[in-house]
C-alpha cells in the first residue's frame, strides 16, 4: 500500500508540474494579466512620447493597472492643459491621479479647489493629501493634522507633514503639534510619516537644551521607545546622544543591537562622557561590531570629532588597520590614524593589496597620496591609476583636477599635460569624464593642442566611439569655439521596447535571484508597474550581463547600487535606454529601484534600499521588493559582486 501510494503521489505529481510547463519547458505562472500583451504595447508608445493626450485616452480603461501606468506617465510629461488635468484627477480621485498632479505647478485657484476637497467631512478626497508631498506648505499643515488616524488614508496626509517638514521652516508650536499627535497615535506607520521631516532635515529639530527638545525625549521614553526600530533610530538622528545613551542602556551595548540601519545611526551618534578611559572602551565596543558598516561608521565619527586617545589610536592600528581585509575599514582607519599624526610607513605594504581589493575607493587613496606623499609620487600615482582604466582613471583624472585647482601647481605644469594627454588618447569614457576642468584650462591646453586634439576627436568619430567623442567634442567647442567643428551625430541612447510576449510568459509575479559575494537576494519583480524595466532586467540577466557586475556604491543607511556592467565606473549601462516608471508604492527598507539621472535616462543599474526612504517616491521606478536576503543587501560592501544572476517564473 505504501509503495502503491508513493506511485501514485509522483504520477499526480508529475501532471500537475506538466500542466504547469509549456512546450517550451518554461513554467507557466500562476498568476498573469491580459492588459500587458493587448493594452500595454499601445500604452507604451505613448509613455516614450511623453504624448499626455495620448496618455489621457487611456484613463478611462477598465483595468486599475492601465489606469495608474498612465497617471504615472502624466507626472513625468508635460502639458499646459492644466485645469483639463485637474478636472480628471479629481473624477479619478486615486493616489495614482493626485501623484501624478503634484507634479505641476497648479494656480492659485485650483490649489484652493484641492484644498476645499480635503476638508470635507466625509473624507471622500482624503487621498488628495498626495497632492501636498510635493505642492504642500506650512499653511496646510493644519489642514493636514485635521485628517486624524485610524481614517483611512491618514497616513498619507501624515506623509505630507513630513515631506512639508523637511523642506520648510515652521515655528515651535507646529513642531509641538505634529509630535503631540506623532506619540499619541497607537499607528507606527502614521507615527513614522509625521517624524520623518524632523529625520531627513536639520530644518525644524530642536535645539539642544530646549525644553522642546526634552519634551520629545520624554514623550518617546514614555511610548514606544524600544519597541519600534524604526522611530528608534529616528530619535537618535533628532536627538543625538542623548537618544543613543537610552538605546544603548537598553540593549546592553552596541554588539547586542542587531539592526543594521539603527546601530548605524547610533555609531553617529556616540555618546561620550568625558572621561577617557570609559569613552575608550565603549569606542572600543563599536569597533568591535560584528557588522563592517557599523565599524566604518564609527570611524568616521572619528574623524569628525576632537577625541585623541593614545591607547585608542594603538587599538585602531593594531586591531582594525593591520588585520582588516575591508578596502573601506582599511582606508578609513587609515585616514583616522592620518589625522593623529601616526606613522604609517609600516602599511605601506598593505596600502597597496588594498588598493587593488578596493578600486571603487581609489579616490580616497589617491587623497592619502596627495596629503602624505610628494607632488611626484602623487603623480606617478595618477598615471598608474589612469592607465589602469574603468572606475580607476576616472577617479585618477578628477583628482588630478583637484589637485590643479586646489594647489599652487604651476610647476607641475609640463607633467599634469602629459597626463592629460595620456589620458585623452586612451580614448577612455571613463578618463575623459574627470577632465572637464583641465581641458578647459588656458594653461594646461594651449592654442597649439588643438591639433592633437580634434585627431584624437576625428579619430574616435570615425571609429565609433559615440560618447567618448561627444564628451570630446563638448570640451574642444568651450575651449576652442572658433575652431572647432562638429562631426559626430549627438548621442542619445534610443529607447528599448519591451519583448511584450516573453513579459506575459514571465505572469505578474516574476523572481529574480542574484547570488552575490555575501550570500543569496531574491526580489519579487512587478511588470505591471514597471514593464520597461522588468522588461529589460529580464533581458540583461539573461544575457549574463549581471554576472561579475560590482556593487559601485554603498550609502550606509541609504543604498547599495550596483548593475554597471558596461563601464564598470558607476556611470555606465546597456545600449539603450527605458522610461522612468514611478509609481504610488513607497521606497521601503527592501524596495529596489532603477538608477537614473534624470527622467527618461534609466538603463541597467540598480538599487536595494536600506531604510525607507519616500523622498524618492514618484520620481524614481521601483520595479521590485527584496522578499529573501535583506541580511544580505545589509552586508553588502563597496566592490562586492553579482555572481550568477537568474529570473524565475511564480
Amino acid at each position: 500500500m505504501n509503495i502503491l501510494h508513493s506511485s501514485l503521489g509522483i504520477v499526480s505529481f508529475s501532471i500537475i508540474l506538466l500542466l504547469l510547463t509549456n512546450c517550451s519547458g518554461q513554467p507557466e505562472p500562476i498568476y498573469t494579466n491580459p492588459v500587458i500583451v493587448d493594452v500595454y504595447p499601445g500604452l507604451a508608445e505613448a509613455v516614450v512620447s511623453r504624448d499626455f493626450d495620448q496618455l489621457h485616452g487611456y484613463l478611462s480603461h477598465e483595468d486599475e493597472n492601465v489606469r495608474a501606468a498612465a497617471w504615472h506617465a502624466i507626472g513625468k510629461s508635460e502639458t499646459d492643459q492644466t485645469e483639463r488635468l485637474l478636472t480628471a484627477v479629481i473624477r479619478e480621485n486615486s493616489i495614482a491621479a493626485w501623484q501624478a498632479l503634484s507634479f505641476y505647478e497648479i494656480d492659485a485657484e485650483g490649489v484652493e479647489q484641492v484644498d476645499e476637497l480635503l476638508q470635507r467631512e466625509d473624507n471622500t478626497y482624503i487621498k488628495a493629501c498626495e497632492f501636498y508631498r510635493r505642492q504642500g506648505d506650512a499653511d496646510h499643515i493644519p489642514m493636514l493634522l485635521q485628517k486624524k488616524d485610524p481614517s483611512e488614508h491618514a497616513h498619507r496626509c501624515a506623509a505630507a507633514i513630513g515631506a512639508i517638514v523637511s523642506r520648510v521652516e515652521i515655528n515651535d508650536e507646529m513642531k509641538r503639534d505634529i509630535l503631540n499627535r506623532a506619540f499619541e497615535s497607537e499607528n507606527p506607520e502614521y507615527r513614522r510619516n509625521l517624524l520623518y521631516g524632523f529625520y531627513r532635515s536639520g530644518l525644524n529639530r530642536p535645539e539642544p537644551e530646549s525644553e522642546l527638545r526634552q519634551a520629545i525625549l520624554d514623550d518617546w521614553l514614555e511610548t514606544v521607545f524600544g519597541s519600534e526600530k524604526e522611530t528608534d533610530r529616528y530619535m537618535v538622528r533628532i536627538l543625538g546622544e542623548k537618544a543613543a545613551e537610552n538605546l544603548l542602556e537598553l540593549h546592553g551595548g552596541i554588539r547586542r543591537v542587531n539592526d543594521i540601519p539603527l546601530a548605524v545611526e547610533i555609531a553617529r551618534n556616540i555618546p561620550l562622557t568625558g572621561d577617557e578611559h570609559s569613552d575608550v572602551d565603549r569606542i572600543k565596543s563599536f569597533l568591535s561590531h560584528s557588522n563592517p558598516h557599523v565599524i566604518a561608521q564609527t570611524l568616521e565619527t572619528l574623524k569628525q570629532h576632537a577625541f585623541s586617545s593614545d591607547e585608542l589610536n594603538d587599538f585602531i592600528y593594531s586591531e582594525i588597520t593591520v588585520p582588516t581585509r575591508n578596502p573601506e575599514v582599511f582606508i578609513t582607519s587609515l585616514e583616522y590614524l592620518q589625522q593623529q599624526n601616526i606613522n604609517l610607513s609600516g602599511l605601506a605594504e598593505k596600502q597597496l593589496f588594498a588598493e587593488k581589493a578596493g578600486p571603487y575607493l581609489t579616490h580616497r587613496y589617491l587623497e592619502f597620496y596627495r596629503t602624505e606623499k610628494s607632488p611626484d609620487e602623487y603623480l606617478r600615482k595618477i598615471e598608474e591609476h589612469i592607465k589602469a582604466g574603468e572606475i580607476r582613471s576616472l577617479h585618477a583624472t578628477q583628482s588630478l583636477s583637484q589637485f590643479w585647482t586646489e594647489n599652487d601647481a604651476d610647476a607641475h605644469r609640463a607633467e599634469i599635460h602629459r597626463l592629460v594627454r595620456i589620458a585623452v588618447e586612451s580614448q577612455s569614457r571613463s578618463a575623459i569624464s574627470g577632465l572637464n576642468t583641465l581641458l578647459n584650462d588656458e594653461v594646461i591646453i594651449e592654442e597649439t593642442d588643438f591639433e592633437w586634439l580634434d585627431g584624437v576627436y576625428t579619430d574616435a568619430v570615425e571609429n565609433g566611439y559615440d560618447e567618448f567623442a561627444e564628451q570630446l567634442g563638448q570640451n574642444l567647442e568651450s575651449r576652442f569655439p572658433d575652431r572647432y567643428t562638429q562631426r559626430h551625430d549627438a548621442f542619445q541612447k534610443e529607447f528599448r521596447m519591451p519583448d511584450w510576449d516573453r513579459l506575459h510568459a514571465l505572469g505578474t509575479r516574476p523572481h529574480w535571484r542574484l547570488e552575490t559575494s555575501r550570500g543569496v537576494v531574491e526580489v519579487r519583480l512587478d511588470p505591471l508597474t514597471a514593464p520597461f524595466t522588468v522588461s529589460s532586467i529580464d533581458s540583461l540577466t539573461r544575457a549574463g550581463a549581471y554576472e561579475g557586475a560590482a556593487f559601485h556604491r554603498v550609502v550606509r543607511n541609504f543604498v547599495v547600487q550596483g548593475g554597471d556592467f558596461d563601464r564598470r565606473d558607476g556611470f555606465g549601462g546597456p545600449d539603450y535606454r527605458i522610461p522612468t516608471e514611478p509609481s504610488t508604492r513607497s521606497f521601503e527598507r527592501g524596495s529596489v529601484g532603477i538608477a537614473s539621472s534624470g527622467t527618461d535616462t534609466e538603463g541597467g543599474q540598480f538599487y536595494f534600499m536600506h531604510i525607507w526612504a519616500p523622498h524618492l517616491d514618484g520620481s524614481y521606478t521601483r520595479f521590485g521588493e527584496v522578499v529573501r536576503g535583506m541580511d544580505v543587501v545589509d552586508k553588502l560592501r563597496i566592490g562586492d559582486r553579482v555572481e550568477r544572476a537568474s529570473i524565475s517564473v511564480r
